[in-house]
């Protein structure tokens, strides 16, 4: 009998963008869309592919956010 192949993860990069189909959380929408402590303006999205917008990180950088 043949090895099955490994179910594909459900979190990764395609074609150069992000995925995750994880199921979203709250703790995780929130460190997607306001995360202070993530330098980053474009994390992977919460749910499906592509990226979000780390919301504080933009208001910080366009002194919205002090």
């Amino acid at each position: 009998m043949e090895n099955q192949p490994k179910s594909k993860e459900p979190q990764g990069w395609f074609i150069g963008l992000p995925y995750d189909f994880r199921k979203p959380t709250a703790t995780r929408v929130k460190e997607r869309f306001w995360n202070p402590d993530d330098s980053r303006v474009f994390t992977p999205m919460v749910f499906g592919w592509g990226y979000a917008i780390n919301l504080y990180e933009l208001g910080r950088r366009t002194n919205l956010i002090r």
